[in-house]
């Protein structure tokens, strides 16, 4: 049974052979930084290297995927053309760079460490005005070729690993109809591309401010992400589609910086165009934001029932939005994605086993498919030894060994 047989089958509460064994995050990230200095081997590929499912196929990830066994049919929602690049400013600890796709000026520190993986922060967004607004939209034309960069030409940067791209979409298509891996695409209503464009602290200025003009360029990119997507939506065999990066904006801990009731006035519309597209193209399954706010998650998952799709629910490892709790607050009836965090991974062996043994003590109840989260960004502080005693352990549970 492939990774992919195993998600539709786990999806509708089927039976299958045994449960996923998939990492979705990059875990080349903390291998090259990290654990090579604790001991782990010099390996090509870290995925073959701990047997992860479908780790061998070299389609499946690019540097933003992560785990091998899911692709993200990664379709170019930035600016088109690209903003002209710009030398690389120093101002006292700080380097200024352009962020050619957005426009935006981003500054980092020039002092880094391994744990420091140069976090950027905005320091000059590009529209000030609306005169700016009126140039920056035409930059985002849904219709421009580009945008879909399933093309060999359009893949120079995904650099981890070797890839092998077709040459063009309607082969990349033919190939994502048998592949063994997990298809997604990722949806968005509009909000994150206006925080892009204005800035995240002047957002919140203009949504008291100049709340009319933010709905409109909301109401741009909504209907620009849409429009971009519809050809993938339309001919791509597509296994599950995601909210899970478009939801409020939050502190780092996590808290929302507006209220659920605000955020969906400005994208609530959207969603539901969004969702409704879905439905009529014949996929079934909308993984769900968890933003841990009971309000606005219910609504989420509200609106992909009544657009007659099946929400995924993420779980946490543990809590009130453990995998327990989430089946008793929907009644079971919806499958589950998660039950496992790096938070625990740090913690050492014995929080492992726990976490493993709540993991396949859940399973017999059918719709889990457990992957690891990170809710704590605590992935790249996790020692080698207890990642692979967590990998060990998982197959063991897992009727692999």
């Amino acid at each position: 049974m492939t990774l992919r047989e195993r998600f539709n089958k786990l999806m509708s509460f089927k039976p299958v052979d045994r449960l996923p064994y998939v990492e979705f995050r990059d875990v080349s990230w903390p291998y090259r930084l990290r654990w090579i200095d604790q001991g782990a081997p010099v390996v090509a590929n870290p995925y073959e290297h701990f047997g992860f499912d479908e780790a061998t196929n070299d389609r499946a990830t690019s540097w933003t995927d992560g785990g091998r066994g899911l692709e993200h049919i990664e379709i170019d929602l930035n600016a088109l053309p690209r903003f002209d690049p710009q030398p690389v400013r120093t101002e006292g600890d700080y380097h200024f760079t352009l962020d050619v796709r957005t426009g935006v000026s981003l500054k980092r520190l020039k002092a880094r460490t391994k744990s420091d993986l140069s976090v950027k922060t905005t320091a000059d967004p590009p529209v000030k005005t609306r005169a700016d607004w009126a140039e920056y939209k035409k930059r985002f034309d849904p219709f421009t070729l580009e945008r879909y960069p399933r093309l060999k030409q359009y893949t120079h940067h995904l650099t981890v690993y070797p890839l092998n791209y077709p040459e063009t979409w309607t082969q990349a298509v033919k190939d994502m109809a048998v592949a063994p891996h997990i298809v997604t695409l990722c949806l968005h209503t509009g909000f994150n591309f206006v925080s892009n464009a204005v800035g995240f602290e002047r957002l919140f200025k203009l949504l008291v401010d100049e709340p009319k003009w933010v709905h409109e360029m909301i109401d741009h990119f909504g209907g620009f992400v849409r429009k971009a997507l519809q050809k993938a939506l339309v001919t791509a065999r597509i296994d599950y589609v995601s909210l899970d990066d478009d939801t409020p904006p939050r502190t780092v801990h996590g808290e929302l910086l507006i209220s659920p009731a605000m955020f969906m006035d400005y994208t609530g519309d959207h969603y539901r165009e969004t969702l409704q597209r879905v439905a009529e193209c014949g996929i079934q399954w909308v993984q769900v934001p968890l933003t841990r706010n009971r309000m606005f998650d219910d609504r989420i998952v509200q609106m992909v029932i009544e657009a007659g799709l099946t929400p995924i629910l993420p779980a946490d490892a543990e809590g009130e939005f453990g995998v327990t709790e989430r089946r008793r607050q929907y009644g079971g009836k919806f499958p589950l994605w998660g039950g496992m965090d790096a938070d625990i991974l740090c913690r050492g062996k014995p929080a492992i086993d726990r976490m493993i043994e709540n993991v396949f003590a859940e399973a017999p109840a059918g719709g889990y498919f457990p992957t690891l989260c990170d809710r704590y960004g605590k992935f790249l502080e996790v020692p080698f030894e207890n990642y692979r005693y967590y990998t060990q352990v998982y197959r063991k549970a897992n009727g692999m060994e």
